[in-house]
């Protein structure tokens, strides 16, 4: 409370005067703000700025109770990003004898992590022979798929899931897949090899000789054009070369052995050597990024994710069956163009990020079913893959 006093002294004509008053002051407002981090993605964290401060007290960070999924866990100044789901933030400051207490609260999307699948190639792959790769994958713990891809020349290799068996000359292409889940997106990756026939006799050269003798262009711009060349390998049997499957957006094409840059990716080249009465086929890769004009394309993150409901349905029901798509870039934006393929359903566009199928109930078997969604990429929006969903049909 204020209390203020005024006086006045008197005079022969006047006696002293004086008025007094008071009034309160109110306490002022402790006003601060907590940013939002960039790009919340399952196992990463972030340390919130906080500004402001008005009061003085400490500022006390907790996860708030309408998070879901457990998305975030909160650890002094600290947020770590646990699950995918919404985390939503508080921070609250207590007031003092100036300042009333105050409290701020965020919230913002954790999207499920990438999982890193790879494949290890054999040694010396030759027809009759075989190998066990080793595969890894990622933090969802779903189990690892091994597959050959049809992409695959000649029959050249067949799996049993673990061993892959060489069976007769050719290119082989093998698949490693792992779904996803609420934490991780579906990962994946594939790897190439040739297989050759067993050599007859030792003689002549040695194909694990044919090394290139060119150097890719340093800046190697879309328009422009590359003249490989090689050497090494058997003696007497022609070197050609091809683009190998592993190239990236068309990246580049070749004609005799002029090789044309025509998309921004990369771009892998592949050295070969025929197969011969007394020597195995050979072939040695180079690759290098071809980019635009203007520098380096560089890719848009995006997360799809998958709804369904009803979650269980009786057979004969007459409810539809919807499932829905969600399509979002890595800050959150809904993407607005584009499409996503179900596979088993079908092919259907987004419109504003977002895309909704519904399935007649008779046409689904009793039983489990589950569906997963793949955003096909658009534009500077990079490819992505929801997670399964599962469907019981009693």
């Amino acid at each position: 409370s204020c209390v203020l006093d005024a006086n006045q002294d008197g005079s022969g004509d006047y006696l002293a005067g004086y008025a007094s008053i008071n009034f309160n002051v109110a306490r002022a407002t402790s006003s601060f703000s907590i940013t939002s981090p960039t790009s919340p993605t399952v196992n990463g964290s972030y340390t919130p700025t906080i500004t402001g401060r008005g009061s003085g007290e400490h500022i006390v960070l907790s996860v708030d109770a309408s998070t879901t999924n457990n998305a975030c866990l909160v650890n002094g100044t600290v947020v770590t990003f646990a699950h995918g789901g919404t985390c939503v933030l508080d921070a609250n400051q207590d007031g003092n004898a100036d300042y009333n207490p105050d409290s701020q609260s965020i919230n913002f999307l954790v999207v499920p992590a990438a999982q890193s699948v790879t494949i290890s190639t054999p040694t010396n792959p030759t027809v009759n022979g075989n190998y066990t790769p080793t595969v890894t994958g990622g933090g969802s713990g779903n189990s690892v798929v091994l597959s050959v891809d049809n992409s695959t020349t000649n029959g050249a290799c067949t799996t049993d899931g673990t061993v892959v068996s060489f069976v007769h000359a050719g290119t082989c292409v093998l698949d490693a897949n792992q779904d996803g889940n609420g934490d991780y997106n579906a990962g994946a990756a594939s790897i190439h090899f040739d297989v050759t026939s067993r050599p007859v006799s030792a003689g002549g050269g040695s194909p694990s000789s044919l090394v290139f003798t060119s150097t890719p262009p340093s800046s190697a711009v879309v328009g422009g054009t590359y003249d490989p060349t090689a050497t090494g390998g058997v003696p007497g049997v022609p070197i050609t070369f091809q683009i190998d499957p592993g190239t990236s957006n068309g990246a580049c094409s070749i004609a005799g052995s002029v090789v044309t840059l025509q998309s921004a990716g990369t771009c892998v080249l592949d050295a070969e050597q025929s197969s011969t009465a007394t020597s195995a086929a050979s072939i040695v890769s180079q690759s290098f990024s071809v980019v635009s004009g203007a520098g380096p394309a560089l890719l848009i993150g995006t997360t799809t994710v998958l709804h369904v409901s009803p979650f269980q349905i009786a057979h004969g029901s007459s409810t539809e069956v919807r499932l829905e798509v969600v399509v979002r870039s890595a800050r959150g934006k809904l993407v607005a163009h584009g499409a996503v393929t179900i596979p088993g359903v079908r092919r259907v566009a987004i419109v504003n990020g977002r895309a909704t199928l519904n399935l007649e109930v008779a046409e689904l078997s009793v039983g489990p079913h589950s569906w997963y969604a793949v955003f096909g990429g658009y534009g500077l929006y990079a490819k992505s893959t929801s997670h399964r969903v599962k469907l019981v049909v009693t």
